[in-house]
């Protein structure tokens, strides 16, 4: 199954769950989940280092899907209850 959105409908919202593109934050806030071993021992990956975090999150930015060619891939962030507006 394959869900598609149009860039002018922004990125899929619900009253529990609204996602948004990625930000340079966002390495601050995924490495303390992403550098546990017992966690990226199941994501197939190395454990990520403060450099290895700002340096995925920069190659997903671009990478959003909404504002260039789809692909497979549809990359963005998740906020908590507390979200704060993109």
């Amino acid at each position: 199954m394959s869900v598609r959105v149009s860039a002018a409908a922004g990125p899929p919202t619900t009253d529990r769950l609204h996602l948004r593109a990625y930000r340079e934050s966002d390495a601050e806030a995924l490495l303390p989940v992403m550098s546990r071993e017992d966690i990226s021992e199941f994501l197939l990956l190395e454990p990520w280092t403060a450099e290895v975090a700002r340096t995925e999150v920069a190659k997903r930015i671009p990478r959003i899907g909404l504002e260039t060619e789809w692909t497979d891939t549809l990359v963005f962030g998740m906020l908590g209850s507390d979200r704060q507006s993109a």
